[in-house]
């Protein structure tokens, strides 16, 4: 009869040890998705400045201006930064530094938002003389992506393509 209550015992302590250890198991899977969730958005930010620069690097006010959401604000975008192109060359940029928020209220237009810091190497025509500068960006991500917040300049005098 003890023996009977001792398996009976022990039967009921190793159902109830998973039991206990699930919700762990399961805190654990929980974290190790959202570590994972958040590598990717740091991952498709980083891709997304990269194309960016890329694209003020050679020029390309087409392939930079897809970053900019509002398709009028895009627009303006374009043309101004294709005017920047008459009379400034970035050679080389590079994302020094990513810092991405926490999640915005979900009432909110964006889900987060980044700041980026580029080290932008570039120079002017005339003059030709090399300067280093780094840039601060800040970007959003919406449903569709992550996105260049720009608003069009006040004053038209050569804020460089770098200051978006």
């Amino acid at each position: 009869m003890r023996y009977s209550i001792l398996v009976s015992v022990l039967s009921a302590l190793l159902l109830a040890l998973p039991a206990t250890a699930a919700p762990d198991q399961s805190k654990k899977i929980r974290r190790a998705k959202h570590v994972k969730q958040e590598r990717k958005e740091i991952e498709l930010l980083q891709r997304s400045t990269e194309l960016y620069w890329d694209g003020v690097r050679w020029n390309n006010a087409e392939k930079s201006s897809t970053f900019v959401e509002d398709p009028t604000t895009r627009m303006q975008f374009q043309q101004w930064l294709e005017d920047r192109f008459s009379s400034q060359r970035v050679m080389n940029a590079r994302v020094l530094r990513v810092d991405v928020g926490p999640p915005l209220p979900k009432e909110s237009p964006e889900a987060r938002k980044a700041l980026i810091s580029v080290s932008v190497e570039g120079y002017t025509l005339p003059e030709q003389v090399v300067k280093n500068e780094v840039v601060h960006q800040v970007w959003y991500r919406s449903a569709t992506g992550w996105w260049l917040e720009w608003t069009p300049p006040v004053n038209t005098e050569a804020p460089t393509p770098a200051s978006p």
